[in-house]
């Protein structure tokens, strides 16, 4: 095993790397480096052809903050400047190599259908599925020594079932850790996460579908019974205004007893490469 993990470190960018690990990588690593905004914004499924930046202008809302994404003339995230932080990418063979931030620097790293994704001392493994990115493995090491596991965080195997659906799986309890009807983003489909630990389970659902207008609707769901509503008002297949309500669900976890629509609606402008 450790034997294996070493050559995979080795392989930055092997003849066996498709280009889909390649586009996905991108969107892994955004959604790393801005867990939660990361978390609705679904970048990869808006068109993004042709586009040079999109700059969310927002002022006081909650969740959408000021941020100008830039993007190079192959299409590839380059950047992400807010006012408090920053996102630089690099790229090698037209895949990304390197995530850096302010506090963080994220290591990307490739083997077949794996992401190798290394931080400080944690080194993660993102097996493709479809055009989704499963943390399959996580391991600590030691002073950076990869041929030395520490301790391993995460064990976790990836099911497919007939059709588009799949699951993450813990491989120590069984626990389920993630589950999509679509593993290929096709709408509209749902995605669960587990948020908890080893011992209690937290869960969130995102559901994402399009209303009759063909603007993008995602529903996120919490474990407690309360859903944010996002409403991305869609032109061209790119977003040009969000609005945001938050709903209070009665206890059978779909009925509406209160709802509560954000002031602010943060408005979307872009430039695009002539």
């Amino acid at each position: 095993m450790r034997k294996c993990l070493m050559i995979a470190l080795l392989l930055y960018i092997g003849c066996g790397v498709s280009a889909q690990v390649k586009k996905q990588a991108v969107y892994l690593g955004f959604e790393l480096t801005n867990p939660e905004f990361g978390s609705y914004f679904p970048l990869q499924l808006f068109n993004l052809k042709g586009m040079k930046s999109m700059k969310i202008n927002s002022n006081e809302n909650e969740l959408f903050k000021d941020l100008r994404i830039e993007f190079n003339s192959k299409g590839q995230l380059i950047k992400a400047v807010g006012k408090r932080d920053s996102l630089i990418v690099t790229y090698k063979n037209n895949a990304p190599v390197k995530f850096t931030t302010k506090n963080q620097a994220l290591e990307f790293r490739y083997s077949g259908d794996t992401v190798i994704v290394i931080e400080h001392q944690i080194m993660a493994l993102y097996t493709l599925s479809g055009s989704v990115l499963l943390n399959t493995k996580t391991y600590t090491f030691k002073e950076r020594d990869y041929t030395k596991i520490d301790s391993v965080l995460n064990n976790a195997r990836i099911v497919e079932f007939k059709g588009d659906s799949i699951q993450l799986v813990d491989s120590q309890n069984n626990k389920l850790r993630y589950t999509t009807n679509s593993k290929n983003l096709v709408m509209p489909f749902i995605r669960t996460y587990n948020m908890g630990d080893q011992e209690q389970s937290y869960f969130i659902k995102d559901a994402y579908y399009n209303d009759p207008q063909g603007n993008l609707i995602l529903d996120k769901t919490l474990s407690g019974g309360d859903r944010l509503h996002f409403l991305f008002t869609m032109k061209n297949g790119r977003p040009v205004s969000i609005s945001t309500t938050r709903q209070f669900l009665s206890e059978d976890g779909h009925t509406i007893r209160k709802s509560t629509l954000s002031p602010e609606v943060p408005v979307i402008s872009y430039e695009y490469f002539n």
